[in-house]
């Protein structure tokens, strides 16, 4: 899919002065599914998208043909984004009347146009005002570095000149651009990451304490199936030496359920062994290797009382059937969501279903590596997923598509 982010436009200066929270990023998709972004403010007129398209896309406006959903965005009738139920991270499609559209052909310039073209390019120190870009890094929401670069500059250049502008070293920090991370010692250009003049940057400073998996090469991390009575299936990467308490937590963690519902089982030799917890066991010590598949069994809680009698035989198979839907439906409280970043990333995430938006984002910052302060929206079928709230507060189901957007 072609990404394009619209950065600039015929009036930038004065939308760099309206607040970020009122200017809207539309995704606008064509009839051969590519797709382009547009950046404008939320009180613009139809007019307005619609002529942003058209110079976008090199299309007469008289052949273009706006939608959103079912409705046609009309030309020249004075109306606002609000008229259709328009807001930001809403899909709009366009298509295009006649023949295919038309290309800018060559014409012979008026002698304004050839006047002001000669003044330009006589002016040498016009020419290398127009080679050098201004661009933001921003550290916090209140510090701002304002970077002067050539745009075919390397990423290296521009790391070193935020790390010279912040102090910081250049490996305890990460470059963000849109959903990027820039890479250092890679040889790319600033095209290679789409940026242009006058773009934002965040840069997120990497003060945590490595842990063993990150510290670890890759030939000591090994990569665990997890699997459940119903036959849902997910992987989990861990350190090959880890004790098995940690093994649990994680996946304890990624079902969001507690580690005492649930019975660890590994089967090597078809034996079948029981992971116990608090022993300070590892991983070796059931034989467990990668790749290995670890079955979880979902379980009711039983009293002492109740384990120590012996049921009668009706009463026993009436508790195994209450045992198995009580399994099932612990199992269907556990959701995997997919969520698609502007970039065409998607993650898989495993989550609860009564889980809060704030745990969602947090399980998305460790996925994507994207901190948190820079998630500005998680949309689902065009509404809105908003913090302190809970998952089943909306219409959220199993393998669910969400989309990320962010602040740029």
């Amino acid at each position: 899919m072609d990404n394009v982010y619209d950065n600039e436009s015929e009036d930038g200066s004065d939308v760099e002065k309206k607040n970020e929270n009122d200017i809207w990023q539309l995704p606008v998709k064509g009839p051969d599914g590519s797709t382009i972004f547009i950046r404008i403010h939320k009180d613009a007129t139809v007019d307005e998208v619609i002529s942003q398209i058209s110079k976008r896309k090199s299309i007469r406006m008289e052949q273009l043909c706006v939608m959103y959903t079912t409705d046609k965005l009309e030309y020249g009738q004075g109306k606002r984004l609000s008229d259709y139920h328009i807001e930001d991270m809403y899909t709009l499609h366009y298509t295009v009347s006649g023949a295919k559209p038309p290309l800018f052909k060559q014409r012979c310039p008026s002698p304004q146009e050839q006047q002001e073209a000669d003044k330009t390019t006589n002016g040498s120190d016009m020419d290398e005002d127009s080679n050098i870009w201004q661009l933001t890094a921003k550290l916090n929401d209140t510090n701002a570095h304002h970077i002067r670069i050539k745009k075919d500059a390397t990423v290296d250049e521009l790391i070193e000149k935020i790390s010279d502008r912040i102090k910081v070293p250049i490996e305890s920090q990460s470059i963000i651009f849109t959903t990027k991370r820039l890479e250092y010692g890679q040889g790319k250009q600033l095209s290679d990451y789409g940026i242009q003049d006058k773009s934002t940057m965040f840069v997120v400073l990497r003060l945590e304490v490595p842990s063993l998996d990150s510290l670890a090469s890759p030939t000591d991390l090994w990569q665990l199936s997890i699997k459940d009575n119903t036959g849902f299936t997910y992987h989990i990467r861990i350190h090959k030496d880890t004790i098995v308490d940690k093994l649990i937590d994680k996946i304890s963690e990624a079902n969001g359920s507690p580690r005492e519902r649930m019975t660890f089982v590994y089967k090597r030799n078809q034996k079948s062994c029981k992971l116990e917890y608090g022993k300070r066991k590892r991983l070796t010590d059931y034989g467990i290797q990668d790749k290995s598949t670890i079955e979880i069994i979902f379980r009711t809680r039983v009293t002492a009382s109740e384990s120590q009698a012996s049921p009668p035989a009706h009463v026993k198979v009436k508790q195994e059937e209450d045992v198995k839907t009580s399994d099932a439906s612990e199992s269907s409280n556990i959701w995997q969501l997919t969520v698609c970043h502007l970039s065409g990333r998607k993650d898989n995430i495993i989550i609860h279903k009564d889980a809060t938006v704030d745990r969602l984002m947090d399980k998305i910052s460790e996925r994507s590596g994207i901190p948190t302060v820079q998630m500005r929206n998680i949309l689902y079928r065009g509404q809105k997923l908003y913090q302190g709230r809970r998952l089943s507060d909306y219409p959220l189901k199993n393998n669910s598509t969400l989309f990320l957007g962010l602040r740029l």
